[in-house]
């Protein structure tokens, strides 16, 4: 039964339904071997009789050599004709002939007439043909009514509802509550650090006319000579300075902000901006101002 209603059937080209009865047979297609569907009534008209030509070729049901003039059935689907031996008959066209709902009129398959009458009657008493009608009458029959599974029902169409507000879906359900942030002392040391820098600095820095440098070289200038290690080498600088200080980093660069912050002359920031300008290459030691660097200047 086709599975689908994509296939059509290599004969005459017509797309076999779905849950029809269908014939496949391997054959060659643009040099591989595919598997071809055909109609029964499709199929059917290329049965032919003949005899073996050679002792070499093989019955395509059983696999067993078939003696040199022996009689054959040639089943044929695009350019590939399988042959199969008169005793495996039965089991190759009984699904065809129980799909059909009669016996096949094999008399009337071309070349029959050519075969001795020992073998004409042998496939008579191997696939009788019963009342059945004549083959021509089951070509005419149209494909609609070959079919020997009843339709299948269509698919159940999925109901779709519209989604509901949150606060029209019920009380949700008691789950584990959610826990609430616990600020800890590091947060807590970052806020602090990040407002410094961010709001307190630079508005004072604004209010004096000073230049006032927050780079890495800044705050690198500002561990080393103020904590007496390279602690700036192993921040991480993927997430930020910020981000890479330990605890007691941020503390040391808070302490060294507020100082500056209580510096009104500015000269503790004027140095510290000298010696970021050292460490960037673009002045020399000792060359920095006394006094702050105002932003004209800088």
């Amino acid at each position: 039964m086709a599975k689908t209603g994509q296939s059509r059937c290599r004969k005459c080209a017509d797309p076999i339904p779905k849950g029809e009865l269908r014939v496949g047979l391997e054959a060659w297609i643009s040099g591989r071997k595919a598997v071809t569907w055909q109609h029964p009534p499709c199929f059917l008209q290329g049965l032919r009789f003949a005899a073996a030509t050679t002792g070499r070729s093989k019955c395509k049901a059983t696999g067993d050599l078939m003696p040199k003039g022996a009689a054959r059935l040639g089943l044929t689907s695009h350019t590939t004709t399988h042959w199969v031996g008169l005793e495996a008959l039965p089991a190759v066209l009984e699904k065809i002939s129980t799909g059909l709902h009669s016996p096949l009129a094999l008399e009337e398959v071309e070349g029959f007439a050519t075969l001795a009458p020992p073998e004409q009657q042998r496939v008579r008493d191997l696939c009788p043909a019963g009342p059945a009608a004549p083959r021509a009458a089951v070509k005419a029959q149209p494909h609609d009514d070959l079919k020997t599974a009843p339709e299948a029902a269509p698919a159940p169409v999925p109901i779709r509802t519209t989604k509901r507000p949150k606060s029209d879906a019920g009380p949700e359900k008691e789950g584990t509550p959610k826990k609430p942030r616990v600020a800890t002392a590091r947060g807590a040391l970052v806020a602090q650090y990040l407002e410094l820098t961010r709001e307190r600095l630079p508005a004072l820095a604004a209010a004096h006319g000073w230049c006032l440098r927050l780079d890495h070289c800044f705050q690198r200038v500002v561990l080393d000579t103020h904590f007496g290690c390279c602690w700036y080498e192993r921040l991480d600088q993927r997430r930020g300075a910020v981000h890479g200080m330990s605890a007691e980093q941020l503390a040391g660069c808070i302490a060294v902000a507020e100082r500056l912050l209580r510096d009104p002359s500015g000269a503790v920031l004027a140095e510290l901006n000298a010696k970021s300008l050292e460490y960037r290459g673009k002045g020399r030691a000792g060359s920095a101002p006394a006094g702050a660097v105002p932003n004209d200047a800088a």
